[in-house]
């Protein structure tokens, strides 16, 4: 209408996920040796869900494996400088003897920390360079609720804060922990309240339309002892 046959745009961001442990390396054989099922003590569900995710919010994943070998994990991030706007990695940041990612990058490159959340209290970030960095823990769990937080945040360029919604909870009741913000999956009911899963398991969180943010119980006399229904929830779509 205007006459303007070319415009610019800009391309989708390029995400590398590195998954990392010697646990799941066997999925990524192709000598045809070892089967995935007597290669792997566990398998290498954390890449797919990732890689989904980061569709899901508008960007293109490069998929990656690392074993719990530093010079490995070092390469997997030397040839990601020039094709990825952002790296997550997941696992190798926990408090363990010898955790990879830590090894790898502390103090250079990334801080870790533990926070007051379950799941996924492990929790790092940094520089490779001038590749950012975010490492998420590797349990399944804790990896879908920290990437729909934390790198979630970063792809929608808005804060935590700004990203919780308001709604009302369906049932069942949810107890606050006393040490820690805690999550929970949840679907939608057909009157648009959000129900509670049952338990907090993987197949929980793939079959949900939003995670719960269950607040760190507190010893103000105003602090709930449950969640019942009818309560005002925080809640994140997912």
């Amino acid at each position: 209408m205007l006459g303007i046959t070319e415009i610019g745009v800009v391309r989708r961001p390029r995400i590398g996920l590195i998954v990392t442990g010697d646990e799941i390396q066997g999925a990524d054989r192709s000598d045809g040796t070892l089967t995935e099922a007597a290669a792997a003590s566990v398998f290498n569900s954390n890449l797919p869900m990732l890689a989904s995710a980061v569709r899901g919010f508008g960007a293109e994943p490069i998929e990656a494996t690392s074993s719990d070998d530093v010079d490995e994990l070092r390469h997997r991030l030397m040839s990601m400088r020039t094709e990825a706007d952002l790296v997550v990695t997941t696992g190798g940041i926990s408090a363990g003897a010898f955790e990879v990612v830590r090894q790898t990058l502390e103090p250079d490159h990334s801080t870790f920390r533990r926070l007051d959340m379950r799941p996924g209290s492990p929790q790092g970030c940094g520089r490779f360079g001038t590749l950012p960095l975010i490492h998420l823990p590797g349990t399944p769990q804790g990896a879908f609720v920290a990437f729909h937080l934390f790198v979630g945040s970063v792809l929608t360029r808005k804060s935590l804060r700004q990203r919780w919604r308001k709604g009302i909870l369906a049932g069942p009741g949810l107890r606050p922990h006393a040490n820690a913000v805690t999550v929970r999956p949840g679907s939608f009911t057909e009157s648009g309240e959000i129900r509670a899963a049952e338990r907090a398991r993987l197949p929980n969180f793939a079959a949900a339309d939003v995670i719960i943010r269950i607040p760190r119980r507190t010893d103000s006399p105003h602090s709930p002892e449950e969640l019942i229904a009818g309560t005002v929830i925080d809640y994140l779509e997912c």
